[in-house]
């Protein structure tokens, strides 16, 4: 997503994502900060030309045991769920920004042909 306004960057993800307020974070290039996160990914923001982050701090759900999922697991998690929630899956994983290029994403891109709408 591209904004001008970090508050309106939070709103859209907070409700993308159907999360509350402590859970979204952000961190923008001119910030001083001790945090580690933050720090790994100004550094991030910086190599990309970019001027801030928000991102969730959501853990990960109980079909893995609270575990980061394989690549494989959300594969096969997406080639089975039906079509109106394949539906959905798409719709949320296009409409990433482009700059979030996991190995999720790349894997998913190529099973699925799944490319940011940005």
């Amino acid at each position: 997503m591209t904004t001008e306004n970090l508050d309106e960057g939070k709103l859209s993800l907070k409700d993308r994502e159907g999360t509350v307020d402590k859970n979204i974070h952000s961190v923008l290039t001119n910030e001083t900060t001790e945090d580690q996160v933050k720090t790994i990914i100004k550094n991030w923001l910086l190599v990309k030309g970019l001027d801030a982050a928000i991102w969730t701090g959501i853990s990960y759900g109980k079909k893995t045991n609270s575990l980061r999922p394989t690549v494989d697991y959300v594969i096969n998690h997406l080639k089975g769920l039906d079509y109106e929630k394949r539906k959905v899956a798409e719709e949320y994983i296009t409409k990433a920004p482009k700059q979030i290029d996991t190995m999720y994403r790349r894997r998913i891109e190529m099973e699925f042909g799944w490319s940011s709408v940005e």
